[in-house]
């Protein structure tokens, strides 16, 4: 077994519980009236690209952790799909909206993140297998 993949009498569930708690901080997040202060234009994109930037990175961490699997898309298409859900709940929000720029945002920060934690622990695994 690797450094990364989950050991000992852990409960499995354990390893997606980051995960699942920031999605469901997100969701809590976007069915606010307002959620935070106004943003310059375009800065929502990264604030969107940032947080689900965060999520791409617990749910490769769930996933490494539970031994990568599911498949890699199946845990992403989850991860992108709290981004659609996030915006169709703003639709019916009063003061927000739905917006497929945001979701965009949203599905290139779990990828980004999903990336970077996977990166970062092949960094890590080659630097303790030297």
């Amino acid at each position: 077994m690797n450094g990364e993949s989950g050991q000992g009498t852990r409960s499995p569930a354990l390893d997606w519980l980051p995960a699942l708690a920031w999605a469901g901080a997100l969701l809590i997040l976007g069915g606010q009236e307002s959620a935070g202060p106004s943003l310059p234009a375009g800065m929502d994109k990264v604030a969107h690209l940032s947080l689900y930037g965060v999520l791409g990175l617990l749910s490769a961490h769930g996933w490494v952790r539970h031994g990568r699997s599911p498949a890699a898309a199946l845990v992403l298409i989850l991860a992108m799909a709290i981004g659609a859900l996030d915006e169709m709940n703003q639709s019916r929000v009063p003061g927000r909206d739905a917006d497929p720029f945001d979701f965009l945002a949203d599905a290139i920060g779990v990828l980004l993140g999903f990336a970077a934690r996977l990166r970062l622990g092949a960094r890590r695994n080659r630097t303790t297998n030297v």
